[in-house]
């Protein structure tokens, strides 16, 4: 690897653009150890011989490119981080990662915040016997192209609440993502709501999520956004 991070970007649609923007605002800050490499869209397609200069791609694809990026990618043996939904992921795919020696990082959801909102739900969720028998809900917005339904944050907002919780999912405008959960007692109402107001935020996240795998070094396979969030925390207190 050379002395600069260099970070190729895997589809350039309304996500990957602000991708390419973060990284060059990265590269323009003082004393920046980052570079952008390649950038492969439908007129540029991914390949391995592309990739040769990267150590760490940035995908955010549509779930039914995927199935032709992920062989490339994994033949490439560069580090990944994945923001794609929807994908049907194979039930050996961590095998196959550790396997080419690359590190994975796959999320729903690249917000900084929405690391924050996990936290709040763990609580929430443990702390329940507090409330009786109370009533969770969940409800998700998001712009009318989305092709996944719940959204993949919603079904982790469910699954960091650990608790029975129904999705409502809506569509509708091009709201960027509106989740909120709701927590009906007898005499109490709680809700917690996250709102995306950029596309930019998913891409500002993909970017730091890159260069702390570098700085980070975790072993191959996959690796949880959350597990470099939780480091960084711990290390920054």
């Amino acid at each position: 690897m050379s002395d600069c991070l260099n970070i190729a970007v895997v589809g350039a649609g309304r996500t990957g653009e602000h991708v390419v923007a973060q990284i060059n605002q990265q590269v323009n800050s003082p004393d920046s150890n980052v570079e952008l490499g390649a950038v492969f869209d439908q007129h540029n397609p991914v390949s391995v011989s592309g990739l040769a200069n990267a150590d760490v791609a940035i995908v955010f694809v549509p779930p039914t490119v995927m199935s032709e990026v992920v062989p490339i990618l994994l033949e490439a043996g560069v580090d990944v981080i994945c923001g794609t939904t929807g994908y049907d992921w194979p039930a050996d795919f961590a095998e196959q990662v550790s396997a080419r020696t690359s590190r994975w990082v796959i999320a729903h959801n690249f917000s900084l915040g929405m690391n924050l909102v996990r936290r709040c739900l763990n609580i929430l969720g443990q702390s329940a016997t507090l409330y009786g028998e109370p009533e969770f809900a969940i409800e998700e917005i998001h712009h009318t192209n989305k092709l996944d339904a719940p959204s993949g944050t919603a079904i982790s907002w469910q699954q960091w609440l650990n608790q029975d919780c129904d999705i409502n999912s809506i569509r509708e405008g091009d709201v960027k993502g509106i989740h909120q959960l709701s927590i009906d007692t007898e005499f109490e109402h709680i809700s917690l709501r996250h709102e995306a107001k950029d596309r930019a935020l998913f891409a500002q996240g993909a970017v730091w999520a890159a260069i702390e795998l570098l700085q980070q070094s975790p072993d191959a396979g996959l690796v949880a956004f959350s597990t470099l969030v939780d480091r960084k925390i711990l290390t920054s207190s």
